[in-house]
């Protein structure tokens, strides 16, 4: 049997709060080898950013995204 084909999901948050998306990344990988990557920033609803300090993220990076 091949290796599976599949998509990875990576999702930050800045806070404790479920609506506090902050990042969202994606990888496809078939075969066993990664043949896609995205990234993007997401403006969470408040500025603060609590898991700074896990992720790197700050507020100016997220601060004009939608």
């Amino acid at each position: 049997m091949p290796p599976p084909t599949f998509v990875a999901i990576d999702f930050e948050t800045a806070d404790y709060g479920r609506d506090s998306a902050c990042a969202l990344a994606l990888v496809r990988v078939e075969a066993g080898v990664i043949v896609q990557r995205a990234f993007h920033y997401i403006r969470p609803p408040r500025a603060r950013m609590v898991f700074t300090y896990l992720h790197g993220i700050s507020w100016e990076q997220v601060a004009n995204q939608t």
